[in-house]
């Protein structure tokens, strides 16, 4: 037994002798290579004056790498390498993703590969593993896109989501498209013939789900989010009502056209996550409706405050079209992230600021507005995949128009006429949010139209109906933005200073004015009777009719009330003084400025001019609500 023990053993000897011989022989034939494998275990080889290769082991394994993934978001770019590998004893290692930033430094060996996989210790020897793996691979570069939305993939522009891209042909399960966490949900699948899709009884139950028609109008805002790719949208909508109104379930049925998984339960955002996770997730969701759920801004006034700076930096980037750019920690500019698509909002509470809310289609849903039958029919289309099926025919569709140079000059001749169907008045970027959502569904429309799915006639009922359901958006918008102009809240918070005894007005020739008690002064008993007492600080002076505001001191003390009310004034000074002149309050002004020089007890302090009835309700008159006319809504 021993003796053929040692037969064997001499056998397998000479065996890998040859092999080792032929594997020497190989590099002396490739002398261009400076690595070779021998027994299963990369070598570096030395050649010495005759130019034979002297094998040196470098570890006791080989590895290669297969492919080189290019991961882009549309605004970094990322680099992995795909790695296999197999231990000199034959035994395979399992097959991994290293970040190209991190490769050459070999710290993904022990953590992927474990102990098992060893590197011969020596200055230099993790230096030549790396570049013998290089030398040894061949790998094929694979471009990822790790967004949803149009992109141009050789050279055919298709809309990607989980499935794959959908082009003019159909879906391309093959895309490379690599979507994380939520948006791993937006999955639309193949295209089907429109006429298969009841595209007219779907937007009937959007007509029907809610009285006023507004459900068609975000409609629209989903369908608009499909085109942002030819022409951004700079408005976010935002639907505002209490608990109990179904709010978030309508919006997870529009949600529902990106895939079958979402709800009102279900949806890929919400106000809890950072503002940074928030504007990275609207802006991989490109080309898309992104929902971002119930904002409720209560806690602590800090709790509060950030909740309202988060919805400022998302909606205020959306109108915009522009993130707020950050510095590297090697001192250099980094573009920010922005949305890509139309945010939708819930929330119960509106964020702050009369320049944000000019930014939002802001729709009130009412206890009792949505028909909760309707709304039950299209949460039944969205769970069975059918709203997902219309979309992925749709941008089928548009992605055929894009291809035949017509879908660019459609958008702008539907956004031309929607601006004209709405008309003018309040902020002028209500018409241009609410223009960009009726154009979204009137090239809907014409994709319904163009398969023979619907009438002409059809198409023009639905559209009127949009176009109603806009106006009267319109109109409610106006009403909020007067509400929340910087004016309105100025002067609202100069009568609860004045109301509440933070606060006084003096008269323009000193002492107690008339209407004291309504000008922050009150009565004090004395021994000889009465006398007058101002209450708080002085911010003006009064004479008959006018009053002279301090911009100065008023604002200090407006902007504490407003802070203790959790409705923070951020405006300045300048930006006041332009708000009260464009509300049509300022009764006289120096040229080119907002405020006014008038004489008071010998000297002439910088003013706001306003009438006294504008503010104060005295002797029986009545405060003149501010933008009383068309001419004073601020713009």
């Amino acid at each position: 037994m021993v003796k053929g023990t040692s037969i064997t053993a001499r056998l397998e000897a000479d065996s890998n002798a040859a092999r080792e011989a032929a594997d020497l022989a190989a590099a002396n034939h490739e002398v261009s290579r400076q690595y070779a494998d021998f027994g299963g275990a990369f070598h570096l080889l030395k050649f010495d004056r005759k130019g034979e290769a002297k094998p040196s082991r470098l570890c006791n394994f080989t590895a290669e790498i297969e492919r080189e993934v290019v991961k882009s978001d549309g605004l970094t770019t990322s680099r992995h390498f795909v790695v296999s590998g197999r231990l000199e004893t034959g035994e395979p290692l399992p097959t991994i993703d290293v970040p190209a930033s991190e490769f050459d430094r070999l710290d993904w060996l022990p953590t992927s590969w474990g102990a098992s996989a060893q590197v011969i210790v020596g200055s230099r020897y993790k230096d030549h593993v790396v570049a013998a793996i290089k030398e040894r691979s061949d790998p094929e570069t694979v471009q990822l896109c790790q967004h949803t939305g149009w992109a141009q993939c050789d050279d055919e522009l298709l809309y990607l989501t989980d499935s794959g891209g959908i082009g003019a042909g159909g879906l391309n399960p093959d895309a490379s498209c690599e979507l994380q966490g939520p948006l791993a949900d937006f999955n639309l699948p193949e295209p089907v013939d429109p006429r298969t899709l009841d595209l007219e009884e779907v937007l009937e139950a959007f007509r029907d789900l809610q009285k006023d028609g507004t459900a068609l109008v975000l409609l629209g805002a989903a369908m608009r989010a499909a085109l942002c790719h030819f022409q951004p949208a700079t408005c976010s909508v935002y639907l505002q009502g209490n608990t109990g109104t179904f709010k978030s379930a309508a919006a997870g049925v529009l949600q529902g056209f990106w895939g079958p998984k979402f709800d009102g339960a279900n949806l890929p955002a919400n106000w809890s996550s950072t503002g940074n996770a928030l504007e990275k997730t609207a802006f991989l969701a490109k080309d898309c409706l992104l929902v971002v759920d119930d904002f409720v801004a209560r806690g602590t006034r800090q709790e509060v405050a950030y909740t309202h700076r988060n919805a400022e930096r998302l909606l205020r980037a959306q109108g915009n079209q522009s993130g707020r750019s950050r510095m590297t920690a090697k001192a250099e500019i980094r573009n920010a992230f922005y949305p890509r698509g139309i945010v939708m909002c819930t929330g119960e509470d509106v964020p702050n600021g009369h320049s944000l809310q000019a930014r939002l289609v802001i729709v009130n849903v009412a206890r009792g507005a949505i028909d909760t039958l309707v709304l039950s029919q299209l949460q039944k289309l969205a769970r069975s995949g059918h709203l997902a099926t219309i979309m992925a025919s749709f941008v089928q569709w548009l992605a055929a128009e894009a291809k035949a140079n017509k879908l660019t000059e459609s958008i702008d001749m539907a956004l031309e006429c929607d601006h004209e169907n709405i008309g003018s008045g309040g902020h002028a970027r209500t018409q241009d949010n609410l223009a960009n959502l009726l154009t979204g569904l009137r090239v809907f429309l014409d994709f319904a139209e163009d398969a023979g799915e619907m009438s002409s006639s059809k198409v023009q009922e639905f559209m009127d109906s949009a176009t109603d359901a806009a106006r009267s958006l319109a109109a409610m918008q106006a009403s909020i933005d007067q509400e929340a102009s910087d004016a309105q809240r100025f002067i609202e918070y100069i009568r609860v200073a004045v109301s509440s005894g933070k606060a006084h007005i003096e008269s323009k020739f000193g002492g107690e004015p008339e209407n004291p008690r309504t000008l922050g002064w009150r009565k004090v008993e004395t021994y000889g009777g009465f006398r007058s007492e101002a209450m708080g600080s002085r911010i003006g002076w009064a004479d008959k009719d006018a009053i002279y505001i301090d911009p100065g001191a008023s604002l200090s003390i407006v902007k504490a009330i407003a802070s203790s009310l959790d409705n923070h004034l951020g405006s300045s000074q300048l930006a006041i003084g332009k708000s009260l002149s464009e509300a049509g309050l300022l009764t006289q002004h120096e040229k080119g400025r907002n405020t006014a020089k008038v004489s008071i007890l010998g000297y002439r302090p910088n003013v706001f001019a306003l009438r006294i009835s504008d503010i104060f309700e005295l002797d029986g008159s009545t405060v003149n609500p501010i933008g009383s006319s068309d001419d004073d809504i601020p713009f």
